[in-house]
C-alpha cells in the first residue's frame, strides 16, 4: 500500500470494482456482481490514499451511480452466477470494443495504476492485462477478494492523460445476436440498457424473469438495419391485466383483459433502425399497485417472462 501511495496519479483503478448499497442500488444495476468477494475493497483507499472507483453505503441514491451507468460500466461485468454472494469470477475477458473503452478510460484519467484482482478473472484474462498494460510490480492478498496485483501506469499512457476527455468516455455495445436472450444472466453486456426486469430465477429450460411495473425498457444498438424477430412468452398472475408493446414508439402489440395465469406466446417481426432502438412493454397492474399477489415480496412484479429474445429474421427469398 505504501508503494501504491507513492505512485503519481490521483486514483487507482480496481478491476473488478464494486459499487453497492444496502438498499440494493448498485448491485441490482450490475455494478457489484462479486459483492461476496470484493464488497469492501474500496476501503483500501485509507491505506494508499488514492481515489477509487467503488463504494459501499448503507443507502445509495440512484443518482449516485448514474454516471457509471451512463458510461456503460455495467456492460463490462460477466459474473458466473447471478447471486452477488455466490459469483466468484468473470466468465470471459473483454471483447475488442470493451478493451478499447477500458483502455481509453484508463489512459485519459489520472490513474496511478490498476489493482488487478487476479482470482476474480480467468487466467488468460490476467495475462492479457499484463500484455496490454505491463507486468505487476507488487502483489498482496486481500481477505475475500484474494490476490491483488498492482500494475503501475506506463509513462506512455501517463503522457496521454486528458481529464476532460476522460469524463466523456462511454461504452455502448452493439447488439450481439449470440447474446440477445434476456433470460441469460449476462445478456446486459449486449444491450445499451435494460430496465424493468428483475433477475433471472429458476434453471434452464424453466427459468423466468419478472417484469417490473410500470414498464420494461429494452434499448439496443445496431450497426445496420435488418429484419428482426422479437420472440416472447409470458404468464400473467393478475386478472384483467393489459400489456402494451411498443417498438421505437409505434404500437405493435396490445394484449388486453388477460385472464389470471394465462400464457401469451408470440413472435413479432419488425424492422429496427440503424443505431439506437427501444422496445417497451407497458403494464396496467403490478404487485402492490391496485393488486397484491405476493405480499411478502416488495418487487413490483407484473408478468413473468419465460422467453424473451431478439433474433435475426430468416430470409424468405433468395436475393436477386
Amino acid at each position: 500500500m505504501n508503494y501504491v501511495k507513492k505512485q503519481p496519479g490521483e486514483a487507482v483503478l480496481d478491476w473488478p470494482f464494486c459499487i453497492a448499497g444496502g438498499n440494493g442500488v448498485g448491485s441490482l444495476q450490475g455494478l457489484c456482481p462479486f459483492y461476496g468477494k470484493n464488497g469492501s475493497i474500496f476501503a483500501l483507499r485509507r491505506f494508499h490514499e488514492k481515489k477509487v472507483m467503488g463504494q459501499y453505503f448503507g443507502r445509495l441514491h440512484p443518482s449516485q451511480i448514474e454516471p457509471y451507468l451512463q458510461a456503460g460500466w455495467n456492460h463490462l461485468f460477466s459474473p458466473n452466477h447471478p447471486n452477488i454472494m455466490e459469483a466468484t469470477q468473470q466468465t470471459q475477458c473483454f471483447r475488442a470494443d470493451e478493451w478499447s473503452f477500458f483502455t481509453d478510460f484508463y489512459k485519459y484519467n489520472d490513474f496511478a495504476g490498476i489493482n488487478l484482482y487476479a482470482d476474480l478473472l480467468p487466467e488468460s484474462c490476467v495475462k492479457e492485462f499484463y500484455t496490454r498494460f505491463g507486468n505487476p510490480t507488487n502483489e498482496t492478498t486481500v481477505l475475500g477478494a484474494g490476490t491483488v496485483k498492482f500494475i503501475p501506469k506506463s509513462a506512455d499512457l501517463r503522457s496521454q492523460v486528458d481529464l476532460a476527455l476522460g469524463k466523456k468516455i462511454k461504452f455502448e455495445p452493439f447488439l450481439d445476436f449470440s447474446d440477445a436472450n434476456l433470460l441469460n444472466i449476462n445478456t446486459i453486456k449486449s444491450f445499451t440498457s435494460v430496465t424493468g426486469l428483475s433477475y433471472v430465477e429458476g434453471t434452464k429450460p424453466s427459468s423466468w424473469r419478472w417484469a417490473l411495473g410500470p414498464e420494461t425498457n429494452i434499448v439496443f444498438k445496431l450497426k445496420h438495419s435488418q429484419p428482426l424477430i422479437l420472440s416472447f412468452r409470458f404468464d400473467s398472475p393478475i386478472e384483467d391485466q393489459n400489456v402494451l408493446l411498443e417498438v421505437n414508439g409505434v404500437t405493435l402489440g396490445n394484449f388486453n383483459n388477460l385472464s389470471k395465469d394465462v400464457t401469451i406466446d408470440h413472435k413479432l417481426k419488425f424492422k429496427p433502425l440503424k443505431g439506437i432502438n427501444r422496445i417497451v412493454f407497458k403494464y396496467k397492474y403490478w404487485n402492490h399497485n391496485q393488486v397484491t399477489f405476493a405480499p411478502n415480496d416488495s418487487r413490483e412484479m407484473s408478468v413473468a417472462f419465460r422467453r424473451l429474445v431478439i433474433e435475426p429474421a430468416k430470409e424468405t427469398s433468395k436475393p436477386e
